[in-house]
């Protein structure tokens, strides 16, 4: 036991970090980074297991299925599982940006909603993502469950807006990344 206040343990991250998250047993830290990364360390180990992302970084993390499966939102503006596999290996299932439905509301509204976008009339839509949020997910909450047995789970961006997202159905449809 150390005294409140000291540092633990020092681990080498290109960028500062961003979100931290203990698993259920307190024995595995995870943690996010600036340099799209997601970092884990075992008590007592020297070196931090790291998935290279080649998304944008993450802002919030959480544990979902005891100390295997994580979710991860930040700067993509949607939700990732991750899988470690309790050795030397994290894997990205995949991601998810949510159902997103058509608004109606008339012309002004089409237009507010494009400037909100940052989207100009004219210009090519085909490699716009599809979101629920507009802006960057600052945090991610469980709202159904509990660490490492997670049912919903509630996101928040700096848009403004909160989402409620069933993560114990979610997760089985996580899109595959493609590079």
């Amino acid at each position: 036991k150390m005294n409140f206040g000291n540092c633990l343990q020092e681990f080498k991250c290109n960028g500062w970090v961003t979100a931290v998250s203990f698993d259920p047993t307190g024995e595995i830290l995870a943690f996010a980074g600036q340099d799209s990364t997601l970092q884990l360390v075992k008590a007592g180990s020297q070196e931090p297991i790291i998935h290279y992302g080649t998304q944008m970084p993450f802002n919030c993390i959480e544990w979902t299925l005891g100390s295997t499966n994580l979710v991860a939102a930040g700067h993509d503006r949607g939700v990732f599982g991750f899988t470690y596999d309790g050795a030397e290996t994290i894997t990205c299932d995949g991601k998810h940006y949510g159902n997103v439905k058509k608004q109606f509301g008339g012309a002004m509204a089409a237009f507010q909603n494009l400037d909100k976008r940052g989207v100009a009339l004219g210009t090519d839509n085909e490699n716009k993502i599809a979101t629920m949020h507009i802006g960057p997910i600052n945090d991610l909450r469980i709202c159904a469950g509990e660490k490492g047995d997670v049912q919903k789970i509630a996101t928040s961006s700096t848009d403004g807006r909160i989402y409620l997202w069933n993560w114990s159905d979610l997760s089985s449809k996580l899109e595959q990344l493609t590079l």
